[in-house]
C-alpha cells in the first residue's frame, strides 16, 4: 500500500496541472470578451457574417436560436484567426499542403492556383469552334471600332504555371498536358486573322533570358510588380504606334530591390493565413516618372480585363498617359477613375467603346475560358442589329481625371487600394463590408486601404 503511494503523481502537480487545463480552455472565452491581446486579421477571407441572435421564447423552442448562436460562436471565438493560422501553418510546414481554396504548393515552395495549372495543362480547353467563332467576331469588332477613330487591342498575359511549369509538382493529375490550350489556339486564330494583340507568353519567354529581376513572385499569383510596370509601358507605346502618335514614355529613375515584397508579390502567400508567410526571393520595384510626350494626345482607355490590370498601377497612368480610364473589371464591376464604382450593367457596350480612343481587352491564360467575359459579343451584337455606328455626343466622352482628385490619395494608399483590387477575395471583403456600411466601394476600399497603412507604421 504505503508503495503504491509513492509511485502516484503529487496531489498538487495535479492540482496546477487541472488549473493550466481549465485556463487554457478558458483563454477563448476570456480573449472573446476582455481582448486580452491583439489578433491579426485574416487575408483575404470574406465568409458569410452570422449574426448574433437575439433570445426569444420562440426561437428556443424552435431550435433556430441555438443553431443562430452557434454559427455566430464559431465566428467570433476568441484566438480564431490564430488557432486557424496555426491549423493552417502545421498542413503548410509539415506536408506542403495548403488549407487555401484551390492553392497548390509546388517545388521548393513556389505556390501556384489551380486554374493556372489547368490552363498550362489544357485541362480548361473550351474547343477550337468557339475561339474560331469569337475570333472572328472580334476581328469585326475591331475593323469597325477602328472606322470610328477608336482603337481596339487585346493583351494576352501569361499565367504563373506556364511560365514556372518547372516548379509544378510531379503529379500525373498536375502535369498531364493535352496537346492543345486555349492559349495556343487563340493566338493562332489572332494570327491568321490579323487581329492586333500582344503574345505576353511569347514576350516573357524572350524577357526570361535577359531580365536581372524577377519577372513573377515566388508567393504570388500574377506577374511581378517589375514586370507589369514594363508591361503597361509597352502597351501605351503600342497603342501610340497603332494611333500613329507617342503617348507619354515612362522613364525609370531607379530600381529598389529589397527583401520586402509588396502585396502584389505575395497575394498567395498571404492568404494562406499562416504564421509565418512562406519566404520567397527579394523582387524589385522600378520608381518612374513620365516624359512629356511629343505629341499632345491623351487618349482616353476603356479597359476590360481581370485582376492583370490593377497590377499596371492604372492610377499612375491616368491623367498622364490616359486622359481618361474606365476599368471594366471581368465585364461585370465599372471602375471609372476619379468617379463613383458602377455597374456595367447599366453601360451600353457599343457607346462606351465608341466614346474612349482606346480600348484594351486584357486576360491571363487561366480565364480564357471566359475570355472577354461578354463584352465582344455584346458590341458585336449591338453592330449586327444596327450597322450604322451612333453619334456620340461630345458629353457622353469620358471628361477626364480632376487632378484634384487623384492628388488627395497618398502613394502607399493608392499601391494598397491596387493590391486589394487585385485579390478577387479581398475585394469581395471590401465590396461586401461597403454595401453593410450603405457606402460606395471606392469608399470603403479606400478607408481599408487606409487602415492597412496605418497599421504597418505602427508596427515600425
Amino acid at each position: 500500500m504505503k508503495s503504491e503511494n509513492a509511485q502516484a503523481p503529487p496531489k498538487r502537480l495535479l492540482r496546477l496541472l487541472a488549473i493550466l487545463l481549465f485556463l487554457l480552455l478558458s483563454l477563448p472565452g476570456l480573449q472573446r470578451w476582455l481582448h486580452l491581446s491583439e489578433e491579426r486579421e485574416l487575408d483575404g477571407y470574406s465568409p458569410r457574417v452570422a449574426e448574433n441572435p437575439e433570445f426569444t421564447d420562440t426561437g428556443w423552442f424552435a431550435g433556430s436560436f441555438q443553431q443562430q448562436k452557434g454559427e455566430w460562436l464559431n465566428q467570433n471565438f476568441g484566438y480564431r484567426n490564430t488557432l486557424l493560422r496555426l491549423h493552417n501553418q502545421i498542413g503548410y510546414s509539415w506536408w506542403n499542403h495548403s488549407y487555401t481554396n484551390a492553392v497548390i504548393v509546388g517545388k521548393e515552395g513556389y505556390l501556384f492556383d489551380q486554374t493556372y495549372i489547368d490552363a498550362w495543362t489544357g485541362k480548361d480547353f473550351v474547343g477550337e469552334e468557339k475561339i474560331k467563332r469569337q475570333a472572328g467576331m472580334l476581328l469585326e469588332v475591331q475593323q469597325k471600332l477602328a472606322a470610328r477613330g477608336t482603337t481596339l487591342l487585346i493583351v494576352m498575359a501569361p499565367g504563373k504555371a506556364s511560365f514556372f511549369n518547372s516548379f509544378i509538382r510531379e503529379e500525373p493529375e498536375l502535369r498531364k498536358r493535352k496537346t492543345i490550350r486555349n492559349y495556343d489556339t487563340y493566338v493562332a486564330q489572332f494570327r491568321k486573322r490579323g487581329i492586333e494583340f500582344i503574345d505576353g507568353r511569347n514576350w516573357f519567354e524572350q524577357w526570361r533570358q535577359t531580365s536581372r529581376y524577377p519577372l513573377f513572385p515566388k508567393c504570388g499569383i500574377h506577374w511581378s510588380t517589375y514586370a507589369a510596370t514594363f508591361v503597361a509601358d509597352s502597351v501605351s507605346r503600342r497603342l501610340g504606334h497603332l494611333r500613329g502618335t507617342v503617348l507619354a514614355p515612362l522613364v525609370v529613375d531607379r530600381i529598389v530591390f529589397g527583401d520586402s515584397v509588396n502585396l502584389v508579390d505575395s497575394d498567395v502567400g498571404r492568404g494562406m493565413n499562416l504564421l509565418f508567410e512562406p519566404e520567397g526571393f527579394p523582387m524589385a520595384y522600378p520608381v518612374y516618372h513620365f516624359e512629356e510626350a511629343k505629341s499632345t494626345e491623351k487618349p482616353s482607355l476603356l479597359a476590360i480585363g481581370d485582376s492583370y490590370f490593377w497590377t499596371h498601377d492604372p492610377g499612375r497612368f491616368n491623367g498622364t498617359v490616359y486622359s481618361q480610364t474606365d476599368f471594366f473589371y471581368y465585364n461585370r464591376d465599372w471602375h471609372p477613375f476619379g468617379g463613383a464604382q458602377r455597374k456595367v450593367i447599366e453601360a451600353d457596350a457599343l457607346r462606351q467603346a465608341l466614346a474612349h480612343d482606346v480600348v484594351v481587352i486584357y486576360c491571363t491564360d487561366a480565364n480564357l475560358d471566359e475570355f472577354g467575359w461578354g463584352f465582344i459579343e455584346q458590341v458585336y451584337a449591338q453592330l449586327q442589329a444596327a450597322p450604322a455606328l451612333p453619334q456620340i455626343a461630345e458629353k457622353e466622352k469620358p471628361k477626364g481625371l480632376s487632378p484634384a482628385f487623384a492628388k488627395t490619395i497618398p502613394p502607399d494608399v493608392a499601391k494598397m487600394m491596387m493590391a486589394i483590387r487585385g485579390n478577387p477575395d479581398w475585394y469581395a471583403t471590401v465590396a461586401e463590408k461597403a454595401k453593410q456600411k450603405g457606402i460606395a466601394a471606392d469608399s470603403m476600399l479606400y478607408l481599408d486601404a487606409r487602415f492597412m497603412i496605418d497599421e504597418q507604421k505602427k508596427k515600425k
